[in-house]
């Protein structure tokens, strides 16, 4: 299972795909005349208090699962200096969560990357303290990357904290239909969204640090049943030399094409959009679980993840969410 994308990337954009209301698809609720701010917010936590009660009308004390996950990658192999293809590739990986809720979340997730090095991480929310094993490094914000400051370092730890907090937030959501106490969703507005050729009921929620999600409920069963986010950025495409000659010459160069492709292929920055859907619900101890999850970008399948286990309401070591706050240098 792939990490979402950061919270200083995702900007307050309203995903493209969805409208405020089907006759005045992008007219301000507030001048539709017929219904206020308040009247949205209600309507909003209405639908979510709907999914509650669709998928069982409880929040379990406790969740655990493991899963595995297949990646979908697109990229470009330059073989030489001359010859590139188009090519495609599915990576696997695993992942394991502990909810001990209302507030205490812990993510593992482990898998390979198309360079042929696998990773392995997990990321840890503990009341208002989030964190990531193993920490980043420390980006410097200077001309001299050798040169790292307390900005830098600050920068880091907020850079993992949102990431914590973010995933735990989507899944606690796409699982139980629940936010984390610690890490809260104002519900502002309902209308409708379109995604694949269906229409979802969608209500738009904001956090404190400036994301925002639109969660989808199925039409017929009240379910919550995705998540969208969109965010104004760059896009890279994925350019890897695989290149098998002993001629320096020749290396030299097809690695000079890698670099001249990385630069042509990299879009300028617009807006980018990422769909999670939660399909497969199955009753799990009175609870109605999704388990398989897929993640779109752009409109494109780029990962499926399935549950392989899962049990409610067993103990949990609270030892596992332990730890603190830092970064590596």
């Amino acid at each position: 299972m792939a990490p979402l994308l950061h919270g200083s990337t995702l900007q307050a954009q309203s995903p493209s795909g969805w409208v405020k209301d089907a006759e005045s698809a992008g007219r301000p609720i507030e001048e539709s005349g017929e219904r206020g701010p308040e009247t949205g917010r209600s309507k909003a936590a209405g639908l979510l208090a709907a999914a509650r009660l669709a998928a069982g009308a409880r929040t379990p004390s406790t969740l655990h699962l493991r899963g595995d996950s297949r990646r979908f990658v697109r990229y470009v192999s330059v073989k030489s200096p001359t010859r590139i293809e188009e090519r495609e590739r599915e990576l696997s990986g695993r992942f394991e969560f502990d909810f001990l809720l209302p507030d205490r979340f812990r993510i593992r997730m482990k898998g390979e990357t198309l360079g042929g090095y696998g990773f392995k991480f997990e990321e840890i929310v503990n009341g208002e303290r989030a964190w990531r094993n193993p920490p980043l490094k420390v980006r410097s914000s200077n001309s001299d990357s050798r040169v790292i400051d307390v900005g830098d370092v600050e920068r880091t730890l907020l850079m993992q904290t949102q990431s914590a907090r973010q995933q735990a937030a989507f899944h606690a959501l796409g699982i139980l239909a629940f936010s984390p106490s610690s890490y809260p969703l104002e519900l502002r507005e309902v209308g409708l969204f379109e995604f694949a050729g269906e229409t979802f009921d969608s209500a738009l929620a904001a956090t404190s640090d400036g994301l925002l999600l639109n969660l989808l409920f199925d039409r017929q069963t009240r379910l919550l049943v995705g998540l969208a986010a969109s965010y104004l950025d760059t896009f890279q495409e994925a350019v890897i030399a695989e290149v098998a000659s002993v001629d320096r010459r020749f290396i030299s160069s097809t690695y000079a094409r890698a670099r001249e492709e990385r630069r042509r292929r990299r879009h300028p920055r617009q807006r980018q959009e990422v769909v999670w859907r939660f399909t497969d619900h199955r009753q799990v101890s009175g609870q109605l679980i999704p388990h398989r999850f897929l993640v779109y970008f752009n409109g494109r399948l780029i990962e499926e993840n399935r549950i392989t286990r899962i049990r409610l309401d067993e103990p949990i070591d609270g030892r596992r969410f332990e730890g603190q706050e830092r970064v590596r240098y």
